[in-house]
Order: structure tokens, then C-alpha cells, then sequence
């Protein structure tokens, strides 16, 4: 891999990342992509320049190439050519402005591309994505944390942050910074310190190899319960059938993990005997949507992606999320439904964990998915080995065992910011 030498000063990179978030943001399409190189000037001169500046982008990288005399150059993409002659005019004396090549910057424009039209997810080892609502203050954070993880960090991997890119909130309900780092361990490293990021911050952190940013199909399969609606269907329908608080009870035990998921199924089954037909449609009707799951499941259908629900709920319901988000195709437990009535009992085999995990591979191997290019969300223990087992696993609002045993979490943004996890922006 291509190594790219180090600004001398760690302390301008910090300053740079926090300035620049802070004042070079942009939610808007920005066309006119330019590459600013440093004048014979200290640090500190550039540092505070930069903290100054009003010129808007949407992303940014800072770099220093052997090629350019050991120079360090700054990858921007301006909102509209009378911003860059107004940042020209300003700062001539500290930058050499050139822009790039027409077919560089339609590129980028079009695919989403970190600026300076190489790939950072193919440059880099490691992509933590902070993910946060429109208006949240990174600069903030990127002031206070780089230097306090500088202590309790190796040095080593804060000087390996190699690059920034800021993904839009646009469409989808949050915005999202990603850091790229060369060094392997960044993963493993920053994932020790999420818990205490999220403890003094409003955000979701999260921490992949950064291959996992890079472009390609893939196939999504999202639990359905708590994950894609904000209830559980069974509890719901026990409260129509008289039976709500104790199921409800047994459920959130098996979530835990507490329970066998095959055993506490079928005991909360049987508290559904005799439940009217009628009741299905009277609770899909008023089925909770999770927040960001039409924006989600839009956008993976626009760039081509394959859904999934595998769901321990109802094959019933589960139809009707697939009419209502556009998913490509559903396997849940069916409900036994005899002269009208719920017989409180299933057909078939009973979704369980092992269920989910076999469904996976069996859809990754008709569809033609290598495993490492298959994500998984859900939020319940029955959810784990699938979680485990996909290129991907996130736990969304999960238990805390999922959490715990997951590879990333996100408990405070809706389901869009699984855009986000992926490297997306929304259109």
C-alpha cells in the first residue's frame, strides 16, 4: 500500500481537523473540487489561518506527497466557484490553488468519493464513523478528544489518522464524520475507548476495518422486532388475547438471552390460542415504522443492494414491512390459523438463532454473496449469529449481552444511519 509521509506537527493535524469541521462544512452538492497546497509557513500560521477561513466543503483531506517537495496539500471541494475566488482572494499568500481535472471531480460528485479522487477506505486500515444528529458539533469533539486519546492512546495510532470525510445528513436523519486511520490495531484500539466516547457525547461510534466502506453490492438481512418496527408483534398480540404483561415478561427474558428462544416461543404461543384472525391486521395496521427505515431501505434499493428479513416474529408481518420498504424477500415464523382463529401453534420450523445464521448463508450462497459482503442487524440474542457470522454485524437498540458480543452498536440514531455505517450518503 501506497504510504503518504506525515505532517511534522501532530498538533497541526488536530487543529486542522477541528478548524476545518468547523468552518469548511457543507450540507449542499458542492461541484468544484481543488487541490490547495501550503505555502512556506509555520504550523501555527497555517493552523490559524485555516481556523478563519469561511470557504464551505463538504470534505477535506490533508497530506503531505514526496512528489510535491514534502508539501502539505489539502483536498477541497468548494460549494460554488465564487466561494473559491473569495477564499483565493483571502488566503492566496498561504495557499496554491489548483483544480482538478473535470472528469476527477464528476466522479466524486457522482460516487460519494473522498476528495482527491483515490479511495481513503483503499489507502487506509481502519475507518471509525462517528454518527450524530444534522447539527452536532464535531469540531468539538475532534478539539477535546484527539488530544486527551493522545494519552491514553499508543502516539503511534493518532499519528496514523490519515484522513476525514464527511458524509451529509441531506435526506437521512443524522450526519456522520468517518476517520481513517493506516494502522490495523486502530480498530480493536478505538473500539476499547467507545464506551467512554459515548458516556461524554450524543453519538454512535463506530469502528470497522475500512474495507468495510468500500463500494459494492451487498446483501442486508435485518431482524424485523424492536429493529425495523419499535415493538414486538407477539406482544402486541398478546395483549388483545388478555395475556400482555406475562408475555411481554417472557419475551424480554428471551431478548436477553435468558431463555431458549425455541422453549419460551412456544409458551408464549400458547397464550394466543384461540386469538380471533382478525387481530392480525388490526395490529399490522398500527405497526410502528423504526424511524430512518423508509430512507434505509430506499436508498439500498437504489444502488442495488438485496434485503432480507429473517425474523422469530410472523411471516404476516413480515409481508407487510416487505410491501410497505421495498424488501426483497421475507422468511418468519407462519402462524397455524384454523376456522379463524389462531390455533397457538406455528407451521414449519421455528425462527430461532441457528434458524437466522442458516438463513444467511443460504441466501448469500443463491444470491452469490461472498459472506464478507453480507451485513446483519438486529437487536435480541436470537440475532447473534447471524450478527457474528456477516462481513457486517451491527446490534441496533440492542440488549446489552448483544451489544456486548457485537462488533458495533448503534443505540441513539435510527436506522438510516446504517448509511452511514456503510460509507452512504443519502441522495
Amino acid at each position: 500500500m501506497r504510504r503518504i509521509h506525515r505532517l511534522p506537527a501532530l498538533g497541526l493535524r488536530y487543529t486542522c481537523a477541528a478548524a476545518l469541521w468547523r468552518n469548511l462544512r457543507s450540507n449542499s452538492v458542492n461541484l468544484y473540487t481543488h487541490q490547495l497546497t501550503f505555502a512556506a509557513v509555520s504550523p501555527e500560521e497555517a493552523a490559524a489561518r485555516l481556523a478563519a477561513t469561511s470557504v464551505f466543503c463538504s470534505a477535506w483531506e490533508l497530506r503531505t506527497r514526496p512528489e510535491s517537495g514534502g508539501r502539505a496539500e489539502l483536498m477541497v471541494r468548494f460549494q460554488s466557484e465564487e466561494k473559491r475566488r473569495s477564499f483565493q482572494d483571502s488566503h492566496g499568500d498561504l495557499f496554491q490553488l489548483s483544480a482538478l481535472d473535470h472528469s476527477s471531480s464528476d466522479a466524486i460528485s457522482q460516487h460519494n468519493l473522498p476528495l482527491g479522487g483515490d479511495n481513503l477506505y483503499a489507502r487506509a486500515e481502519t475507518a471509525v464513523t462517528l454518527i450524530a444528529p444534522p447539527d452536532f458539533a464535531f469540531a468539538e469533539v475532534l478539539e477535546r478528544e484527539l488530544p486527551l486519546r493522545h494519552q491514553t492512546l499508543s502516539g503511534p495510532l493518532l499519528h496514523s489518522l490519515y484522513g476525514v470525510r464527511h458524509l451529509p445528513a441531506r435526506q437521512s436523519s443524522c450526519s456522520a464524520l468517518e476517520l481513517y486511520f493506516d494502522r490495523s490495531n486502530a480498530t480493536e484500539a478505538i473500539r476499547s475507548i467507545v464506551p467512554d466516547l459515548l458516556a461524554r457525547w450524543p453519538m454512535d461510534v463506530v469502528a470497522f476495518p475500512s474495507s468495510s466502506k468500500r463500494p459494492r453490492r451487498r446483501l442486508l438481512v435485518f431482524d424485523m422486532d424492536s429493529t425495523l418496527i419499535e415493538c414486538e408483534v407477539i406482544d402486541e398480540l398478546a395483549k388483545i388475547a388478555g395475556a400482555g404483561e406475562a408475555v411481554a415478561s417472557i419475551t424480554a427474558r428471551a431478548m436477553r438471552g435468558e431463555l431458549d428462544f425455541q422453549s419460551s416461543f412456544r409458551e408464549r404461543m400458547s397464550q394466543l390460542s384461540g386469538l380471533p384472525e382478525n387481530a392480525l391486521q388490526q395490529v399490522a395496521e398500527h405497526l410502528p415504522v423504526m424511524p430512518g427505515a423508509e430512507t434505509l431501505f430506499r436508498q439500498l434499493r437504489l444502488q442495488g443492494h438485496y434485503t432480507a428479513i429473517l425474523s422469530g416474529g410472523f411471516d404476516f408481518f413480515a409481508t407487510h414491512l416487505q410491501g410497505k420498504l421495498g424488501i426483497n424477500e421475507v422468511h418468519a415464523n407462519q402462524l397455524d390459523i384454523q376456522n379463524g382463529l389462531l390455533s397457538g401453534e406455528t407451521r414449519g420450523a421455528i425462527v430461532d438463532g441457528e434458524r437466522k445464521l442458516l438463513l444467511l448463508r443460504e441466501l448469500a450462497e443463491r444470491e452469490d454473496f461472498d459472506l464478507l459482503d453480507t451485513v446483519a442487524v438486529g437487536d435480541g440474542a436470537n440475532d447473534l449469529p447471524m450478527i457474528s457470522a456477516a462481513g457486517l454485524g451491527v446490534a441496533f437498540h440492542a440488549k446489552p449481552v448483544v451489544q456486548e458480543r457485537s462488533p458495533a452498536f448503534v443505540n441513539r440514531a435510527g436506522l438510516d444511519a446504517l448509511l452511514a455505517v456503510l460509507g452512504m450518503v443519502s441522495d
